[in-house]
This record gives structure tokens, C-alpha cells and sequence, in this order.
């Protein structure tokens, strides 16, 4: 038993507060002790679910897919922009080969194609009803990096390069 340091009555060992005066028997570090024990918790809880936050997005990422320049916003190199030129105008004369079979004519309209150029991809496509010509430049790459197509009866694009056949992509790289 200990006595109360206020008003003197008895008291059990464990206890933090006198029932008779309501005083507080114990220090305020005494008391708060339970208390960084509650918080250390809370502080463990948000770190162990911000983990396992980064885990699920991790393993939630697509394989493969993801290029480091796209996570940083950083311009492709040269050879990258190539080929997303390259890919781009393949698709394309696959789509105006495919209008063409279903319609009778080429297209002048990429919306009506169901065209939509990659990033940083411009292409410029003038047709006419028997022929068409593309090509495509990138942005914030030398001018005389790019690719072009044609089709039909028309004539090939001359910038920044000049295919040679009817229906393939070539590129350059601007070099020479």
C-alpha cells in the first residue's frame, strides 16, 4: 500500500489515480508510456501497408511493356523513334489496303481509317482516290530522321525519304 501525496488516504501499489481527491499519483511520463507504445504501432501499420502498396504496384506492372525513357519523359533515341515511325506507317498502308478492298478508293482521312499515330509521331497523308502517300517525322529529332509509304497510283513522298517500292515503309536516319 502507498499513501496518496495529496491527501494522505491509502492506495493499492498499481494505482495512477486517488480514488478520494482524484489526483493524478503518478508522473505524466508514467502516464503516457502506453501511449508512444499506441503511436510506435500506428507508425508501424503505415509503413508496413505503404510496402505493401509499392509490392502491389510492382507486381502489378505489365511485363515488358514499359520503356524507362516513358517513365522519365525522356525523347527516345533515334533508332526507338524509327521504329515507332516504321510501325506506324505499317499500319497504316495495312489500313489503306483494307479501305481500298472494302471501298474502292484510298483514304485522305486517318479518323476514317482508324489511324492514330504513336507519341511524338507526325505523319502527313494526302491521297486520292486511286493512290496515296505518307510520311511520318518525330518531334524533337533531326529533320531528315523519318520514314514514308505510298501506295496506288500516287506518287512517294520526296521528304525525308523517297520509297522505292509501292507498299513498303523505308526510313532514314538523317544521315546522309
Amino acid at each position: 500500500m502507498k499513501l496518496c501525496p495529496y491527501c494522505s488516504s491509502s492506495l493499492e501499489e498499481d494505482a495512477v489515480k486517488c480514488r478520494r481527491c482524484g489526483k493524478w499519483v503518478v508522473g505524466k511520463r508514467d502516464r503516457e508510456g502506453p501511449r508512444r507504445t499506441r503511436r510506435w504501432t500506428k507508425t508501424r501499420l503505415t509503413v508496413l501497408a505503404g510496402l505493401l502498396f509499392l509490392a502491389w504496384a510492382v507486381w502489378a506492372m505489365p511485363e515488358g511493356t514499359m520503356n524507362p525513357r516513358e517513365i522519365l519523359d525522356l525523347k527516345p533515341s533515334p533508332a526507338d523513334a524509327i521504329e515507332m515511325m516504321r510501325s506506324d506507317l505499317e499500319r497504316l498502308v495495312v489500313l489503306q489496303e483494307e479501305h481500298y478492298r472494302t471501298r474502292g478508293t484510298y483514304s485522305g482521312s486517318p479518323s476514317a481509317l482508324g489511324f492514330t499515330s504513336s507519341k511524338g509521331v507526325q505523319v502527313s497523308l494526302i491521297s486520292t482516290p486511286t493512290g496515296w502517300s505518307a510520311a511520318a517525322t518525330f518531334e524533337e529529332q533531326p529533320p531528315g530522321l523519318g520514314c514514308g509509304a505510298f501506295g496506288g497510283t500516287a506518287s512517294p513522298p520526296r521528304s525525308p525519304i523517297r520509297p522505292s517500292e509501292s507498299g513498303t515503309v523505308e526510313c532514314t536516319d538523317g544521315a546522309g
